[in-house]
């Protein structure tokens, strides 16, 4: 801004006269000298200033009424004197300001937030009207009594970091003293490049405007731009912002109710069921509770729509929005995926050489397929809740280690040879020769590095030898506890000879790859046994514990079956902890092993089957166990009663369904003993431990049997025998003292009479076969 200023006192050199005049004292200095001169001075030049016909500057237009009917305070004054008085009509500034105004410097520019005008205008020393004209843009210096005419100002005053501070004076020389302030250390006023931020200017014309606007209009202005805030606020957030998607639905500009209407129709119960995947061939489910999948579409329509007058609500609406988080546990959907990838990859099959029977032959390679875990979290992140159903989710191929054309190669070169020839064993003295067909079961090929090896199952083949040849090893010989003269004796344990099973695989592959003879050399180890004389000795096998006879009937074929049975069991050593299964030792009753066709016992009724009779072993062995003490495992009453045995202290087998199962819980060995005469003997050889009594009750229930007639060719005829129930109770006792009983309840149904032929009540003149069985 430029101008001109009117004064009363036209000398320019009044302010240096002045300060020439003082003798180079500091203001305060001057001030206690002078005070009252000055003071008297100022006084007088005001009141002619006042007097009529005192000639009187003329007032701008942009003066307001109040400056116009108030002068300026007498003398220089500073900025922040002069704006610190109350701005009322009639006003005469105190006699503190009139003192400092004294002081002074005449030419200090104004600082950034007072009046336009003000800002850009010296300030007379003078008691004088100001006259300056106004400047639409006030931003520069103005000329000053006492100062070289400073350069016109810039137009954009951008050029200062800040403004200067309150009441400071800047850019001119001091009256007296130096001069302080944020800048002291400039001799003259800002020139042509020194500017004002636009921070500083904005802040001056915001300033200069509030100060210019009356109250009563602020709070009016400020009233409409709260209503206009709460008004957009009202428009702009009761809906969706523009661009917004929830799981791929497009809900942007919808009111709250129609965009969660919009989300529910679209994703419907996908937020709450199992998400069925297909990865390759294969499928699965991921549970999304489980895989940090939650959706809740009322609590995300919630937080887009409905007003509220938060300004980060309002600019987000504004801004427009985008794609909505729907609700995602990263780690626990990586770890869902990683089971998922676990239950339907398929493995990358090697390339190989199998030899089938004596022929190797070629197998591909197979690339395997795994799931993309990354790939497949990004996806369901992105869509799980509208993906079409299965989702798809992305593999990645995982290649083999061996090739196809590698294994083609260790076909050509290795396998094919291999089995080219017999191959010749040699353990010590003893030797045996094996055909292809007969080591080639115990050949594969096995990645080595790069390529396939050969390699050889020790086990697989030494079985194959031992099948030619026993005599290829020596076997060790165990202990064994037998019966002499009626005592128990240990017979000694003895060492063997056996292929060592370490070195056989090299010695064999070395052999086949050689050619020639195809010998391989193969050293031999002890064979321990595993039942040494002196663990045999020390197993306490030294008297009879138990005995038990069983009466026979004059079935011939169910007799001989019986001593079959009694030759199998007869010898059983059963070591401490071991568990005895008749099943197990004499194992299918077939024609094979000798047995006959015997009567047996099937859902109530005698029929035919091989091995019948076997079940009297079961019932002998059984009381064996009952009163040695030994421990029950599993035992199966006959259905009905049969004379011949006590009641309720009998078992049953039937092969595979129907066991008799006893362990050996005491610290000693337990020897068995069988044989058939007259009867069927059972007696157990160990230590004894306890003494046992048994205790039968009454019969209870008693139920009576039914005739059946029976025209069926293999009927067989029973006679009949009623039911009832009996509790049989094993008291243990040692040294004449009770320890402890166990109770065995046993129900027997009643044996129907069985009679081969028609029914005679039925068939008038018939008359009953007799049994062929």
């Amino acid at each position: 801004m430029s101008g001109d200023v009117t004064r009363a006192d036209p000398d320019p050199g009044s302010a240096a006269r002045s300060h020439a005049a003082s003798g180079g004292y500091s203001r305060r200095e001057q001030h206690g000298r002078h005070e009252q001169p000055e003071r008297d001075e100022r006084r007088e030049d005001a009141r002619g200033a006042d007097r009529p016909g005192a000639e009187r500057a003329p007032v701008p237009d942009w003066v307001s009424p109040a400056d116009r009917r108030t002068p300026p305070p007498a003398g220089p004054v500073r900025a922040d004197d002069w704006f610190a008085a109350p701005e009322r009509p009639g006003h005469t500034a105190p006699e503190a300001v009139r003192e400092q105004v004294r002081e002074t410097d005449a030419q200090a520019p104004l600082p950034g937030w007072g009046r336009p005008a003000e800002r850009s205008r010296p300030v007379d020393p003078a008691p004088t009207r100001w006259a300056p004209a106004p400047d639409p843009e006030p931003t520069g210096w103005a000329n000053a009594p006492g100062l070289a005419p400073a350069p016109a100002p810039e137009p954009e005053p951008t050029g200062w970091a800040q403004p200067p501070a309150r009441g400071t004076w800047e850019g001119q020389p001091p009256r007296s003293g130096p001069l302080s302030g944020p800048f002291s250390g400039r001799s003259s006023p800002p020139g042509p490049g020194s500017r004002l931020t636009p921070l500083t200017r904005a802040a001056a014309v915001v300033g200069e405007t509030v100060r210019r606007v009356p109250p009563r209009i602020a709070l009016a202005v400020l009233g409409v731009l709260v209503v206009g805030y709460v008004g957009t606020a009202w428009v702009v957030t009761r809906s969706v912002p523009d661009g917004t998607s929830v799981a791929g639905v497009q809900i942007g500009g919808l009111g709250e109710d129609e965009a969660l209407a919009r989300v529910r129709a679209a994703v419907g119960d996908a937020g709450s069921s199992a998400i069925p995947l297909r990865v390759g061939d294969k499928t699965a489910e991921l549970d999304p509770t489980a895989a940090g999948l939650t959706f809740d579409p009322i609590r995300v329509v919630d937080r887009l729509a409905g007003f509220t007058l938060d300004p980060r609500a309002v600019l987000r609406h504004l801004g427009g929005g985008g794609a909505v988080d729907t609700g995602i546990d990263e780690n626990a959907l990586r770890a869902a995926l990683d089971t998922v990838a676990g239950s339907t990859e398929v493995k990358a099959r090697d390339a190989t050489v199998a030899f089938r029977r004596a022929e190797p032959v070629l197998v591909a390679a197979v690339e395997g397929r795994r799931l993309d875990v990354p790939a497949a979290s990004a996806l369901l992140g992105d869509a799980w809740l509208t993906r079409t159903r299965p989702v798809e989710l992305p593999v990645v191929s995982t290649r083999p280690r061996v090739g196809t054309e590698t294994a083609r190669k260790a076909l050509d070169e290795t396998a094919t040879p291999a089995v080219a020839g017999p191959l010749t064993l040699a353990v010590e003295t003893r030797t045996v020769v094996l055909e292809p067909q007969q080591f080639a079961p115990a050949l594969s090929m096995k990645p080595t590095g790069d390529t396939l090896g050969l390699s050889v199952d020790a086990r697989t083949l030494r079985k194959a030898a031992l099948g030619v040849d026993e005599d290829i090893e020596v076997p060790a010989k165990d202990a064994r506890i037998v019966l002499r003269d009626g005592a128990p004796v240990v017979l000694p344990s003895a060492a063997g000879e056996r292929m060592d099973l370490t070195k056989l695989p090299k010695a064999v592959v070395t052999a086949l790859a050689a050619g020639g003879d195809r010998k391989a050399v193969v050293p031999s180890v002890a064979a321990q046994p595993k039942l040494s004389t002196a663990k045999a000795e020390a197993l306490g096998v030294r008297t009879r514990v138990s005995t038990f006879a069983t009466n026979l009937n004059d079935n011939a074929g169910r007799t001989e079956n019986l001593r079959i049975a009694a030759a199998t069991v007869n010898g059983t050593l059963v070591l401490p902890g071991e568990t005895f299964s008749l099943n197990e030792v004499l194992g299918e009753r077939t024609p094979e092993k000798g047995y006959n066709e015997a009567p047996v016992i099937n859902k109530g009724r005698l029929t035919i089957g091989y091995g019948g009779g076997v079940s009297q072993m079961a019932t002998t062995i059984f009381n064996n166990v009952f009163f040695a003490g030994l421990q029950d495992v599993y035992h199966k009453p006959h259905s009905f009663y049969i004379s011949r045995y006590p009641e309720g202290r009998e078992a049953t087998v039937n092969y595979p369904t129907v066991d008799l199962k006893w362990k050996n819980d005491s610290r000693y060995g337990v020897l068995v003993q069988a044989w058939v005469d007259s009867q069927v003997h059972v007696s157990f050889w160990s230590t004894k431990v306890w003494d046992i009594k048994s205790i039968k009750s009454e019969r209870t229930n008693p139920r009576e049997p039914e005739t059946i007639y029976d025209e069926s060719e293999d009927c067989v005829e029973q006679a009949p025998n009623p039911g009832f129930d009996v509790t049989v109770t094993r008291v243990f006792l040692k040294n004449g003292a009770e320890v402890k009983r166990q109770a065995f309840h046993t129900t027997y149904i009643p044996e129907d009479e069985v009679i081969c032929g028609p029914d005679p009540s039925k068939t008038p003149g018939a008359t009953p076969r007799p049994n062929g069985g």
